[in-house]
């Protein structure tokens, strides 16, 4: 039977304190699981333990790194753009010794495994994207950007006129970090994530990856239509886009069944195990 509890570890990556899930048989091919920006470990909405469990119960051994600044994991000194946080998945790869891996990222998850994707196509098995934020001339600004992060988000947190509480209730909400952890870091650290969000800017890189590219979208999804990933699909040299029910987070509102097309449409090929 397949063990698909999670195990929670921490590595120190370009300074920052990073925490990582695993589960699965460590004998079994490799995925690293790059979570959306407001990404839950637990709970009944964008869970991403579900995912996990169901990646590990599909027969992979699941890593699942959580972004600097978002979750538990330590938040950045400066504002982190794409190279930043491409440099960060390269170093938890080298640190772990992972081998050819595919990658799997939704949203904001996403554009990072792009940019990763990008710069070590040789290196990685198969890139998945699930409703993955896209190149800067390719997305459709997210409708709350400069209503929410813009305006509000890094003014509350540093803030000397803000209850602690409603910072805490901020930071729990936007950034997925659990209550427990919430005050690890000062509310005056927590704050550049509103600035990151705000300058991420992620160009196209599309024709640079070259490995087999799985697209899979919510055929809802309004902050990256399926319009424009009909767009990046022409431009990645070996990709297949496909279009599901669901909206921008149905990776955590149906996990098995992005899973199982996943499977279904990577091939047999991507389930043996690494060979020297």
């Amino acid at each position: 039977m397949i063990n698909t509890a999670v195990e929670d570890h921490q590595i120190t990556v370009k300074g920052l304190n990073v925490w990582y899930r695993t589960a699965g048989d460590s004998k079994s091919p490799p995925v690293i699981l790059l979570n959306g920006w407001g990404a839950r470990l637990n709970g009944l909405a964008v869970a991403s333990d579900k995912v996990i469990k169901e990646l590990a119960r599909q027969g992979f051994y699941v890593y699942s790194p959580e972004h600097p600044g978002l979750m538990r994991s330590e938040t950045p000194k400066t504002a982190w753009g794409f190279k930043e946080y491409a440099e960060y998945v390269e170093k938890f790869v080298e640190k772990l010794n992972i081998r050819r891996p595919i990658i799997m990222g939704q949203s904001f998850g996403g554009a990072v495994a792009t940019a990763y994707a990008a710069e070590h196509t040789d290196k990685i098995k198969a890139l998945v994207l699930v409703n993955a934020g896209l190149s800067s001339d390719k997305k459709h600004e997210f409708f709350l950007r400069h209503r929410f992060y813009g305006q509000y988000f890094t003014k509350i947190l540093r803030s000397r006129f803000v209850p602690q509480i409603l910072k805490k209730l901020l930071a729990a909400a936007v950034l997925g970090t659990p209550w427990k952890h919430v005050e690890k870091e000062s509310f005056e650290e927590r704050s550049i994530m509103g600035e990151i969000f705000n300058r991420w800017h992620l160009p196209n890189l599309y024709r640079q990856i070259k490995v087999k590219t799985i697209m899979i979208w919510g055929k809802n999804d309004i902050l990256f239509p399926p319009s424009s990933a009909e767009e990046v699909e022409k431009e990645l040299p070996n990709a297949k886009l496909f279009i599901i029910g669901g909206g921008h987070g149905v990776l955590y509102a149906r996990p098995k069944k992005v899973v199982e097309f996943m499977i279904n449409k990577l091939g047999s090929g991507y389930f043996q195990k690494n060979v020297d």
